[in-house]
Order: structure tokens, then sequence, then C-alpha cells
């Protein structure tokens, strides 16, 4: 029995060609956009922290633009970074949407303890809030550059107090943790300690803000 030779035709070879040429082109063009998204936002974080009217648009703050500290973080499904600053006795966070800065929240804080964590690429973050004795950790979620409380840890002179739902009612662990897998998945908390935020100098921006 002879084995019949497949044979292909140059029109056919042509059409694979450019369909793997029109592949490989959409797939550039899509990190070419990701890329320039992200320039753009960090040359505008750049350009708010270095302008006191323009970080006076979205914030309330008058002291000295050297005592602000940053930092960036991966909160939304985008390549596009958050940025987080701490400013007097506030943290804000930001992001990028439609080629403009959005606040996305403000927190209050006291003694200077200011963490800020997140699940990354998943929508998801937890920022500190202190009064007093009573310390709360804030879970919101960020989608579409909107952001959604949906669960507090609370803390009394540092003991844990136990986690509330948005409405204030009392909810167990279980269904805290129910909660977090169902909104973040499988994601894993990544939390930026006050000391890795950056002070708010002309070298920083031009070094983390790129």
């Amino acid at each position: 029995m002879t084995r019949r030779k497949s044979k292909v035709s140059f029109k056919q070879l042509s059409v694979v060609l450019i369909m793997l040429a029109c592949c490989l082109f959409l797939g550039s063009g899509i990190c070419v956009n990701a890329a320039s998204a992200k320039s753009r936002a960090m040359k505008a974080y750049k350009n708010m922290l270095s302008s006191r009217k323009t970080l006076n648009k979205y914030t309330e703050f008058y002291d000295p633009m050297s005592t602000i500290t940053f930092t960036t973080a991966y909160v939304d499904n985008n390549s596009v970074p958050e940025l987080i600053i701490n400013v007097c006795d506030s943290q804000y966070v930001f992001t990028y949407k439609n080629g403009k800065i959005k606040t996305v929240s403000s927190f209050f804080y006291q003694y200077k303890l200011h963490p800020f964590a997140y699940f990354k690429k998943k929508g998801i973050y937890c920022a500190a809030e202190f009064l007093h004795d009573i310390s709360s950790f804030q879970y919101c979620t960020l989608k579409k550059g909107k952001s959604k409380h949906f669960a507090t840890e609370v803390y009394n002179k540092g003991k844990f107090v136990g986690y509330r739902a948005v409405n204030g009612s009392s909810i167990s662990s279980s269904s805290f943790q129910k909660l977090l897998r169902k909104k973040g998945g499988n994601g894993r908390l990544t939390v930026i300690q006050v000391n890795s935020f950056r002070k708010n100098t002309a070298s920083n921006r031009n070094k983390y803000l790129k």
C-alpha cells in the first residue's frame, strides 16, 4: 500500500502565515496599549505628588509636601497600579481611569500606623483605621474605579474583638473567611508595611513612578 503525500498549496500556506502575523500584531498592540496606559498613570501620579495645586484637588492637605509618603499596588485586575499616599492623618487610595486620576477612598488613622494590604489583581484591599483605642481593618472591593466596603476586622487596645458586616452586625470567623474567598478567590493577602512607603522626594518619584 502506498502512502499518499499530503500537499499544502501556496495559497493555504499564505493564509496560515497571514493569520499568524495578525495574531502577533494584535498581541503586540495589546502589550503596547497596556504599557502606555501604565506610563500615563505614573506620569499623572508623579505630577500630582509634585504639585500642591494638583494634590489639593484630591485631598485636604496643607502640610509640607515632603511629609507625604507613597507606594503603588496592583489592586484591580489590569496593568495599571493604584497609588496609595499617607498625608497628615489620612490615607488615600487613587486609581487611574479613563485618562484621569480618581479618588477611590480615604481612611483616618492615628499614631502614624498606616499599613496597606491587598490581594494582587483580585480587586480587594484592606486599609487600617485607628481612633483612640479602637483599630479596624476595612476590607473593600475595587472594580471599574469604584470601591465598596464589605467587611471590618475590629481590635480594642490591640486585642481582637471580631468581624463586622457592612451593617455593623457581628459575623463569625468562618463567615468572614467564606466572604473573603468569594470576593478574592484563592488570592493571597500582601501587606505593605509603614516603612515600605517612600518619602515624597523628586528622586523617589522618578525612581518608583515610572
